[in-house]
């Protein structure tokens, strides 16, 4: 059999002639009642507006009213009921729009045999569906508004309607909201079923107004208050509500509504002419983008032995509604039924879902098989509504069961975004939801955390704990299965102190190993230690108390950088370690020097240290400025003239002894100083024999000493210029005052000054005896006596003046 639409043109053709051609013969007491009620009802049975996007901004507004051929003529123009406003108080707009013809289509639910009220006169039913147009620019305000709404009223209801107060002096209020900020060309929601119930007293009635979104957005179906004038809620009569507005005996909840599929069901409990308006919102990813309205009549009169056939859920249960994931295929069948004997049921679908096929086989209770392969496009709550209606007269049994194929995403891999590192106790997260149209869940699995929305990828969670925190982002498919995928969060500490690599540290060989004693990153902050300089085997590069071995002469240093994340650049700090040599050499200045003015500087020579031992220079005595007082060669200035002690000090750390020094002379001589000059010669009669001799001064330091250098005597200050002999020998003593000026030119000079010591025990003079010789023997002996020495001081023989003669005896000393 072929797919059925909501009214076909060979039913519409074939109930008209019919309707020509025959008339009932008998109409039952209590059918004419009701109908009287209904035939005599005026203006409006209900209605509902949408629109279609035909372009950037441009938009086609439709109005479907539904009229009871029974009552006053539909409207014609602007002043009868074709008016309708466009507003939005975001974009302070408002005006309004006139709609203009577009068609009309009888569409009253009766039997082929029963005249049509809207075709003849004589007819007890007849309903119209007027539809109306209008193309509406926005371009004035293009990307302006979420607030858009359409909306129309037209007075007055009927005033048959029993669920209402006063009906026949209230409006039938109609609107349609829109977003035009969304960028792409939106349309509403439209219904593609008819809406023309009759249904009877006592039995279950399905109504489903059919609704489709050609964009494929998911619809969520509600019920509302009926409006009247401005939008205004009516009053409703006493047990009716905007929620319960078919009078049962159910109770407060016997209406039910699936929001999903759009079905309501209820079991009506009197004889009654209700107005049920429907609201359908439109979602997109999440986000409500618009709303259309439905209002219409619902007629529920006594059947004479007839009951509505009805339409199972899928797969024969009473499930109307199913999941699937996008790109799989689904299949499932609608059974029909009719409890009465001998009629027939004809089964059609509103083609809710263009891209599926449902397939009608089967008879007098055709079976519906629907089959479809959802693609991402259709991801979200996809609708379709099936009609199932007899072959009963007048008024033909019917009901419309909505079915709902929810399609979720496929099956993708969740992605909880990167691994983070955060400088506190709070971070945003980075997940991802491929589709807006399944929910994701943040769970903590192992530290700490307090998710400001669990269910959004990209919340704040706060109370992290310091280090790892663990959270996994769950995204639940439905019926294609949930996808996990965990993130770490690290939580660095902004309180931990910056890098300390603990004091240097000495050793003296032959310990060559030691501990540090940094301070400790706590965790997730890392410490590390690298060597910088000498040489060194870090045993735990990471223990700010590590061990390090293999420590070489000298320094050491080793670097302890603390890497804090993100809280702040990465601090460093060194630690030396020194090693010093045991077997360095005690200090030893150099030899003492000797310089001559002008010269008042020279450079020292102690022995160097071995590293990290070190030497300093200090001023013992005299005058000093050191070039580098740490070099053992430094240059020294400012000599003075004379003595200028310096020291030499090596200070060997740990080793035994810690310290050693010693001195070097640096004697400056003055170039002025003059020559040794060992005064005159003396003389000296004995007793006594000691005298005082006095040579000239020397200028310091040169210096002076006395020495014999021949005869005999005791000097008792030799260094001193001026000094006491003793002990002088008779006759000549001869002594030498030499003078030491140093490196000067007159470096040594000498000089001698002689005491002769006379005895004053020495005997006078005598002669001899006379001699007389012979001429021809000119030459005799003298027998003078011999004086006491010192013989440098003799007697001496001379002439005498008479007689006269020459002496040829020699001196004698």
């Amino acid at each position: 059999m072929a797919e059925h639409g909501p009214s076909s043109n060979a039913a519409r053709s074939l109930r008209t002639a019919l309707t020509r051609t025959l008339r009932p013969l008998l109409i039952a007491a209590s059918v004419l009642l009701l109908a009287q009620q209904e035939a005599r009802a005026t203006h409006a049975m209900g209605g509902e507006l949408s629109y279609d996007c035909i372009g950037p901004n441009l938009y086609k507004v439709s109005l479907n009213f539904y009229r009871d051929c029974n009552g006053v003529a539909a409207p014609t123009n602007c002043n009868n009921g074709l008016e309708f406003n466009v507003r939005s108080p975001q974009c302070g707009a408002n005006f309004n729009q006139c709609f203009a013809f577009e068609s009309v289509q009888v569409i009253t639910p009766i039997c082929a045999s029963e005249t049509d009220r809207c075709l003849n006169p004589g007819g007890t039913y007849g309903v119209e569906k007027y539809t109306y147009s209008k193309i509406v620019n926005l371009a004035a305000w293009a990307g302006c508004g979420t607030d858009w709404t359409f909306s129309w009223s037209l007075c007055c209801r009927n005033n048959a309607i029993t669920s209402l107060t006063n009906p026949g002096n209230q409006n039938l209020y109609l609107d349609a909201t829109m977003n035009n900020t969304l960028g792409v060309c939106n349309s509403s929601p439209d219904f593609l079923t008819n809406p023309t119930p009759f249904y009877c007293l006592g039995q279950s009635v399905s109504y489903n107004p059919g609704a489709f979104d050609v964009d494929g957005d998911s619809l969520v179906f509600q019920l509302i208050a009926a409006r009247g004038a401005n939008g205004n809620n009516l009053t409703y009569a006493a047990n009716y509500s905007a929620a319960q507005p078919v009078r049962n005996s159910g109770g407060i909840n016997a209406v039910q509504l699936n929001a999903q599929t759009g079905t309501m069901t209820v079991v009506p409990s009197v004889l009654q002419v209700a107005v049920v308006t429907y609201r359908v919102r439109e979602y997109r990813n999440g986000v409500q983008i618009g709303t259309v309205t439905r209002d219409i009549q619902v007629v529920v009169r006594a059947c004479a032995g007839n009951t509505a056939p009805t339409a199972s859920g899928v797969n024969g249960t009473t499930n109307y509604s199913t999941s699937v994931c996008a790109g799989t295929p689904i299949t499932f069948t609608v059974n029909s039924s009719d409890p009465n004997v001998g009629q027939n049921v004809t089964m059609s679908w509103n083609s809710g879902i263009p891209t599926a096929s449902f397939t009608i086989a089967g008879s007098p209770f055709p079976t519906g098989t629907f089959n479809w392969t959802p693609t991402v496009g259709d991801i979200g709550n996809n609708v379709f509504t099936v009609n199932v209606v007899d072959d009963a007269c007048p008024l033909i049994g019917t009901n419309d069961f909505g079915f709902s194929v929810t399609v979720t995403p496929p099956f993708t891999a969740a992605a909880a975004g990167p691994d983070q590192s955060v400088c506190g106790a709070s971070a945003t997260l980075a997940a991802q939801l491929p589709f807006n149209q399944v929910q994701g869940t943040w769970s903590v699995v192992s530290g700490s955390g307090v998710f400001a929305n669990a269910n959004d990828p990209n919340t704040t969670v706060s109370g992290l704990a310091q280090g790892a925190n663990v959270f996994q982002w769950s995204v639940n498919y439905l019926t294609c299965g949930i996808a996990t995928d965990q993130v770490t969060v690290t939580s660095f500490n902004a309180g931990q102190a910056a890098s300390n690599a603990g004091a240097d540290q000495s050793l003296c060989l032959p310990a060559n190993s030691t501990n540090l004693a940094a301070n400790t990153a706590v965790a997730p902050a890392v410490g590390t230690w690298i060597l910088v300089g000498g040489t060194g085997n870090i045993t735990a590069p990471n223990s700010p108390t590590s061990t390090v071995t293999g420590l070489s002469i000298g320094a050491n240093t080793f670097r302890w950088t603390i890497n804090n994340g993100p809280c702040g650049a990465p601090t460093q700090d060194e630690v030396t370690v020194f090693v010093f040599d045991n077997a360095q050499a005690a200090a030893n200045a150099g030899p003492d020097q000797q310089l001559c003015t002008p010269t008042t500087s020279t450079t020292l020579a102690g022995n160097a240290p071995t590293f990290p031992a070190t030497g300093v220079w200090t001023v013992q005595q005299g005058t000093g400025v050191f070039a580098n007082a740490n070099s053992p060669s430094s240059g020294v200035s400012g000599l003075s003239i004379g003595v200028n002690r310096f020291r030499w000090t090596i200070n060997n750390g740990p080793c035994a002894p810690p310290t050693t020094n010693d001195d070097v002379i640096i004697t400056v001589f003055n170039a002025a100083s003059p020559n040794a000059n060992a005064g005159p010669d003396l003389q000296l009669c004995a007793p006594p024999n000691s005298i005082t001799i006095t040579g000239n001064t020397p200028l310091a330091p040169a210096t002076g000493v006395w020495t014999l250098v021949s005869g005999q005597g005791s000097i008792t200050s030799p260094n001193n210029p001026s000094t006491l002999l003793t002990n002088l020998g008779l006759g000549v003593n001869v002594f030498q005052w030499t003078v030491n000026n140093g490196p000067c030119a007159n470096g040594v000079t000498t000089d001698q000054m002689s005491v002769t010591v006379f005895s004053n025990a020495s005997p006078a003079a005598n002669a001899g005896a006379d001699q007389d010789i012979c001429s021809n023997n000119n030459s005799t002996f003298l027998t003078g006596n011999t004086p006491i020495s010192p013989r440098s001081a003799p007697g001496r023989w001379r002439a005498a003046a008479a007689p006269s003669y020459r002496s040829t005896i020699p001196a004698h000393r």
